[in-house]
């Protein structure tokens, strides 16, 4: 009994109108989705077509991890190829089967679906998406890409849901600017595609959002180091060849270049339809230092030509004489052969006279001519006299011998050497001029 009065008790106690009416929205609510089935098109006759209009607002593009999905984001990610997207969905369908009185509905706040009285829905939700995006990187980083965002129906064709767009173009007021890429524009077209299993057409609406990649970054951190070093591989140009660091500069320029193509091929996706022209700048960069360092090995060879070098041949003499022409520079000639000289003697004391002139291969020759009748001691003094000169002169024919061999090899010396400082300066002007060129033609 105790339990019976105070069940009575709270009856009594409770208001009458929260415990047996509804509200309009709990009561609208129920009567709608009342044997309502979301699968089916909301329709009161199959051959009616339902019409959902698309638009989309794009907020922000920012460089986040994926994780951060709450932040409104594009997020490029250029390795894979694929496009992360957090936006606005704009849907806007008409249905027949939601017609309601407007009296009916006085009281109702807006709800995530609006619904007018006329039967119009419109559904606005935020999306985190992922798609792929074809990128074409051959202008990294100067590149623009067109990412496409497709939605259509798989399930129905175009004569029961007609997908469209509902503006030209995206919504772009609300974007924030990024530090790595330029929204350039969002284009929203309509395509109807008919595919070979079914002759019905099936709608879509694409949204081309149009992006290009800030290139500041990679202009002050990535390109300007690589032409500097480039250009610092064609000073060992500049370099003596007594130095012996000429080489190791050029091959430690070489490394650094292939160091920063490997960073750079590690932000770009693997393909093999094309080059990006940073790949092009940096592959020509690299041939060109390294066939800078295989040549300097070249002109050491030129300049350091061993203990006995060989002449230099006609036609590299000329060809140098002729750069020195072109670039104004002093040619002074050396001559390989001594000059020759005669020499006389005369004793005018005696009356014998030694006559020194010069024979066929540069030495004197010394005759003695007797003027009296002298005995024949002094005859036999001559004899021996000449037997003397005569070693003597053989002995200062070899020692001449040795110092024009010597001289001849000195001047042959530096006559490479000068050959080499020629070859040197001329190939230090073309590859900087093929390396200006070839950033031109690139980047033009």
């Amino acid at each position: 009994m105790r339990i019976i009065r105070y069940l009575v008790a709270v009856l009594v106690l409770c208001p009458g109108r929260d415990v047996v009416g509804l509200s309009e929205e709990s009561r609208l609510i129920t009567d709608l989705l009342q044997n309502y089935v979301s699968k089916a098109r909301p329709v009161l006759e199959s051959e009616t077509v339902v019409t959902v209009s698309i638009d989309i607002s794009l907020a922000q593009i920012i460089r986040v991890v994926r994780e951060m999905l709450f932040i409104f984001l594009l997020f490029q990610d250029a390795k894979n190829q694929q496009i992360v997207t957090n936006l606005w969905m704009r849907l806007f369908m008409s249905e027949s089967l939601h017609r309601i009185e407007g009296d009916e509905t006085s009281d109702i706040p807006n709800t995530n679906a609006i619904i007018t009285s006329s039967g119009d829905v419109a559904w606005l939700y935020p999306v985190t998406m992922v798609s792929s995006c074809k990128m074409n990187v051959y202008r990294f980083p100067f590149d623009e890409h067109v990412c496409r965002l497709q939605f259509g129906s798989w399930t129905y064709d175009g004569f029961k849901v007609n997908v469209t767009n509902r503006n030209d173009k995206g919504d772009s007021s609300s974007f924030i600017l990024n530090e790595q890429w330029d929204l350039l524009d969002i284009d929203a077209v309509r395509h109807e595609l008919v595919y070979p299993c079914c002759p019905e057409p099936y709608p879509d609406a694409s949204f081309y959002i149009s992006i290009r990649r800030k290139s500041l970054y990679f202009m002050f951190y990535v390109i300007s180091p690589c032409a500097m070093m480039a250009v610092m591989g064609l000073l060992v140009f500049l370099m003596p060849p007594d130095c012996g660091e000429k080489l190791s500069v050029g091959i430690t320029m070489l490394l650094a270049l292939v160091v920063f193509a490997q960073i750079i091929a590690e932000s770009l996706p693997a393909t093999s339809r094309y080059i990006p022209l940073i790949g092009q700048f940096f592959g020509c960069s690299v041939c060109i230092v390294a066939i800078s360092s295989a040549i300097t090995v070249l002109v050491l060879n030129i300049h350091f030509r061993g203990p006995k070098p060989t002449p230099v041949p006609n036609w590299l003499r000329t060809f140098v004489q002729k750069v020195r022409i072109v670039f104004r520079q002093n040619i002074r000639v050396q001559a390989l052969t001594v000059d020759q000289q005669q020499n006389n003697l005369r004793d005018k004391e005696g009356s014998v006279i030694i006559d020194r002139p010069k024979t066929s291969d540069g030495f004197t020759e010394v005759n003695f001519d007797r003027n009296d009748n002298r005995s024949s001691e002094l005859s036999r003094a001559y004899a021996m006299m000449q037997r003397k000169l005569d070693e003597q002169s053989a002995m200062l024919k070899r020692l001449v011998d040795k110092v024009q061999e010597k001289h001849r090899e000195e001047l042959v010396r530096d006559e490479w050497q000068n050959t080499a400082f020629v070859v040197d300066k001329l190939l230090l002007g073309a590859f900087l001029l093929i390396l200006v060129l070839g950033s031109v033609i690139i980047y033009a």
